[in-house]
């Protein structure tokens, strides 16, 4: 090839490198200029499909029943019952609501019916009182069914809801923007820069520069940064749509609220008679969808104080041991402790919004009707062949009839309602769920014997005696035992009246060993004319203690009472010596009482002789 031609080529790949470059120049030029054109036009671009989503309004919004006119009313106490509950609301009523008279009435005082919103649907209607200071009824009452999706709660939700729409709209363009823009720039980014001219740059070469290339860096990690935070709204408004659609959903399973359409006018001795301000106006009403049912807690202490129950237990001295056969001695009023406490556990499902209310708790108000007491006459003969009602039954059925009448005495304000009422405002949550308040809690002297009663079980029953400080009756309810904070078992115990001593009992003993030795009934005949029976009986009791440390036992047995004259009843001469013989005031029941020391072993012996007339039958053994 000539030098002619070799130079003639590379003139022509010079010039035809030159445009390349000045055209990958361009270009560049070009695809900056569009990139810069796409991040400033392409929220313009966005803006009328924003706009046409804020327009849309939920279904419910254009489609449903228009949110009801009225007052809303707000719950200023509750009086929660065994069954039911009272509750006061506060309405306060514009006072220019009353400039102008009822259509027809001729009273000279100004009035209008106004509308309540939002009262629950299971509402007494009967049971509604009204009380103001500046107004009154001035007719019948008026209710109507509010559906849900008319409630004031429900409208309020929507809007919620409506609003997070437009949000959740606006944070899905927003990030769709996001992206557009991070994948414009990483397309430019991932451009390729092969073409090189003569003097050795490269198409695109500002891409690699140093300078160039920190601040395409900066814009990178500013566009993924912008596009997570347009993620993270979304998800903020999604969480916060979900939950006002769940609650929205909660809202159309309650029952359909009341409207009452209140009839009001102004007491002529009313002062303040201006047509502005607010009057407020109570409503008092009944609800059976509530109530609340005790607690209690009884947790026996054997075990001796220690720190600060120590320090606050005043010191007792020692009981003395027993011996084996010696007379039973007292065992002292405190050799234990009872952690006693006192809850209401409270439920609602009445729909309505319990929240930082006064709750009050009736302990006697279960809607019954206690008649006065009327005694009939009461007559007594000799047997018929009639079977008559034995007087007996009939005092103890009249007994059970006063028993089943709550007990009141004069503690509370009026004597004839006993409260409890809570010290600040509180809480009681409409549902399935349930509220424990509480009430009472303390800590006594108690009595703590192993009780034996060998005619009735050979086992010896840990019993806990002791005075509550309850200045209120308890109401009958549920009891939780426990012994040194194990817990042993419930049971249902009727209602205790104030300051009572009480037994109860926590479980059996099973290191307290009973052993009875029940001797066979000795029966023979006396006398030839005027004969009679005699029936001796005998029993022996053995109790050891497998504790470590001594222990309090109590046993009890029954001396039979004779009824008629003709029967006699005697202990034997070998009848160890009882401590008292009316156990807890009963007549009869002979107890005796010990402190056992570990390993012990005491015998009780304890017979009778009954002598009756031969031609009778004894009935009771």
């Amino acid at each position: 090839m000539s030098q002619n031609m070799v130079e003639g080529n590379a003139k022509q790949n010079d010039a035809l490198y030159c445009n390349l470059n000045r055209f990958a120049a361009r270009l560049s030029r070009v695809v900056s200029r569009c990139l810069l054109l796409c991040l400033v036009i392409w929220p313009l671009w966005l803006m009328p499909a924003t706009e046409a989503v804020s327009a849309i309004k939920p279904a419910s919004v254009e489609q449903g029943e228009p949110a009801p006119t009225g007052l809303t009313s707000r719950i200023t106490e509750v009086t929660v019952l065994p069954q039911g509950a009272w509750v006061t609301r506060r309405i306060d009523v514009p006072a220019e609501k009353l400039a102008e008279p009822l259509a027809g009435s001729k009273k000279e005082q100004a009035g209008t019916s106004i509308t309540v919103l939002d009262l629950p649907g299971n509402i007494d209607q009967e049971s509604v009182q009204i009380s103001s200071t500046d107004l009154l009824q001035s007719g019948p009452l008026q209710w109507l069914k509010q559906a849900v999706e008319t409630s004031p709660d429900y409208v309020a939700i929507e809007a919620k809801i409506h609003t997070l729409r437009v949000q959740q709209a606006d944070a899905r363009d927003a990030l769709e923007a996001a992206r557009v823009r991070l994948s414009i720039f990483q397309a430019q980014m991932s451009a390729p820069a092969t073409v090189t001219s003569k003097a050795g740059h490269q198409a695109g070469a500002f891409l690699t520069q140093p300078a160039a290339r920190q601040s395409f860096d900066k814009l990178l990690a500013d566009l993924i940064s912008a596009q997570r935070k347009a993620r993270n709204d979304l998800d903020q408004v999604n969480v916060a749509l979900a939950k006002q659609q769940a609650q929205l959903a909660e809202l159309r399973k309650r029952p359909e609220k009341m409207k009452l359409i209140l009839p009001l006018e102004r007491k002529k001795s009313a002062g303040g008679m201006t047509d502005s301000g607010l009057l407020p106006v109570y409503l008092r009403y009944r609800v059976s969808d509530a109530g609340w049912q005790p607690v209690y807690r009884a947790d026996l202490i054997t075990t001796p104080p220690t720190g600060a129950q120590a320090r606050n237990t005043p010191e007792k001295p020692a009981l003395k041991a027993a011996t084996a056969n010696a007379s039973a001695k007292t065992i002292g009023d405190e050799n234990a402790r009872l952690d006693w406490s006192f809850s209401a556990s409270v439920h609602q499902n009445t729909g309505e919004d319990w929240t930082h209310v006064p709750i009050t708790l009736s302990l006697l108000d279960n809607r019954r009707y206690y008649p006065a007491p009327k005694l009939p006459r009461w007559t007594i003969g000799f047997d018929s062949h009639q079977q008559a009602e034995p007087a007996l039954e009939v005092r103890s059925k009249l007994a059970m009839n006063m028993m089943a009448a709550p007990v009141a005495q004069p503690v509370d304000e009026t004597g004839f309602n006993a409260e409890y009422k809570s010290v600040q405002p509180l809480t009681v949550d409409s549902g399935s769920t349930t509220t424990v308040i509480p009430l009472q809690h303390e800590q006594v002297p108690a009595n703590a014997t192993v009780l034996i009663a060998p005619t009735i079980s050979p086992l010896g029953v840990l019993t806990g005696t002791f005075i509550l400080h309850n200045p209120l009756p308890l109401p009958a309810g549920r009891w939780e035992f426990f012994v040194n904070g194990a817990q042993l078992g419930s049971a249902f115990r009727q209602a205790q009246a104030p300051s009572e001593k009480m037994s109860l009992g926590f479980g059996p003993d099973r290191r307290i060993q009973v052993t009875v030795d029940q001797k066979p009934d000795q029966r023979e005949e006396n006398g030839v004319i005027g004969k009679s029976t005699q029936m001796v009986r005998r029993t022996v009791v053995e109790v050891q203690s497998q504790h470590k440390e001594p222990v309090a036992v109590t046993v009890i047995m029954n001396l039979p009472i004779a009824e008629d004259s003709e029967i006699s009843v005697e202990s034997l001469a070998d009848t160890t010596p009882p401590m008292t013989k009316q156990f807890d005031g009963i007549d009869g029941v002979w107890a005796w009482s010990n402190q056992i020391k570990p390993g012990q072993k005491i015998t009780l012996n304890f017979g009778f002789r009954l002598r009756w007339p031969s031609d009778k039958t004894l009935s009771g053994l």
